[in-house]
């Protein structure tokens, strides 16, 4: 998947594992497709927006050091150490990270969502908020975003799914924020 049309996207940590081979319900494709998404943030195009609390850097390495070798890690200890100059950071204002909740999703209900997972919606909402631009979640395997797929276009924040068998139901043909 070309992501090149987009300035800055928004990884899910479930993109790096599957690039190291660490989601064995992943096709061969998908795990192509989510090292073809490194190689091209590590071109510069897309770059990645980030929380500015780092709770999403810490759950990529809480995630990836038992896999030092792994494409994933690589991608954090050797471009992501280096290219701070080129991630936009951003302000998910932590209320309470545990519970999922962030000021920048104020008023914004996403029932039954992995709490876990709402650091990425906030830091897309907070990114499309500071740059007036769309900053899609790149997901490859968790199943959350299909599921609540309606809900997140409906608070305007778009997912690209990079692997076939983790597409939702009539995605080309919901309405793009």
């Amino acid at each position: 998947m070309k992501l090149d049309s987009y300035r800055v996207i928004v990884l899910e940590t479930n993109v790096l594992m599957t690039a190291s081979e660490h989601a064995p319900h992943a096709s061969d494709e998908c795990v192509q497709q989510c090292v073809s998404v490194i190689e091209q943030v590590k071109q510069g195009t897309p770059t990645l927006a980030l929380d500015n609390s780092g709770l999403i850097l810490d759950e990529y390495q809480k995630r990836l050091r038992a896999y030092p070798d792994s494409v994933g890690y690589m991608f954090l200890r050797k471009w992501l150490d280096s290219n701070w100059h080129n991630i936009v950071l951003v302000d998910i204002q932590p209320i309470n990270a545990e519970q999922g909740r962030f000021g920048v999703l104020s008023g914004r209900v996403l029932k039954g969502f992995d709490r876990d997972d709402k650091k990425f919606v906030a830091t897309a909402v907070a990114a499309q908020n500071k740059l007036d631009n769309t900053v899609p979640i790149v997901n490859a395997v968790d199943s959350d975003y299909v599921e609540h797929f309606h809900a997140l276009r409906a608070l305007g924040v778009r997912v690209e799914f990079l692997c076939p068998e983790m597409q939702p139901p009539n995605a080309e043909s919901a309405e793009c924020p």
